[in-house]
């Protein structure tokens, strides 16, 4: 079933590779990039097809430019949906680089519905779009419509969207106890995962899977 994965960073980490990125992690970022550019370039048609000149074919002024864009207050303002996916999945993978301390919180254990239900019972973030297609640095201007797979939670954010949650408990409690239910992935795969990622302050990455 398809649904959310919640993972989580070191919140330092994050601010550190969103900030002041180093060399090392702007070249992997470009050799992650290089490795299926090619194929990627062609993903999409139209005006949503991703623009050859933002992806130098050399190393070097690809991880210039990877650097610029990490350190923007805005990822997406110039990119298409095929820049834009380019772009996202590349920072998903520098997350999972060694120091970024990266940890999968709850297996994907969260489906559309018991989001939905959530969403209306008192944790309105937990709407599809806010939670799980917002993306980061996103302000709403791009060069086109995007379609974004995932949404960062900074420490902040996290604790606000656990007061939502914690809203929403006394709902769910309501509910019937069965494996899997909308109950248990209610407190399993979201109330807990999110308590422990807001009382270490991490970052949370949601990524929404379908």
């Amino acid at each position: 079933m398809a649904g959310f994965f919640l993972y989580s960073l070191d919140a330092e980490a994050f601010e550190q590779l969103t900030s002041a990125p180093t060399k090392a992690q702007c070249l992997a970022g470009a050799d992650a990039v290089l490795e299926d550019l090619e194929e990627r370039l062609g993903d999409y048609d139209g005006e949503e097809a991703a623009d050859p000149d933002k992806w130098p074919l050399d190393r070097l002024p690809l991880a210039k430019a990877i650097r610029a864009r990490l350190v923007s207050p805005d990822w997406y303002s110039d990119l298409t949906m095929g820049d834009a996916a380019i772009w996202a999945d590349m920072v998903f993978q520098l997350v999972q680089d060694d120091g970024m301390d990266f940890r999968n919180d709850n297996d994907g254990f969260l489906y559309w519905d018991a989001a939905a239900i959530a969403a209306r019972n008192g944790a309105p973030t937990l709407a599809e779009q806010p939670f799980g297609r917002a993306g980061f640095r996103q302000t709403g201007v791009s060069a086109g419509d995007l379609d974004l797979m995932y949404t960062v939670f900074l420490p902040d954010q996290v604790h606000l969207l656990l007061e939502e949650l914690e809203a929403a408990v006394p709902h769910f409690e309501t509910l019937p106890i069965t494996p899997e239910g909308d109950r248990d992935q209610f407190f399993r795969g979201l109330v807990e995962p999110v308590r422990r990622i807001a009382a270490e302050d991490r970052v949370l990455w949601v990524q929404t899977d379908t």
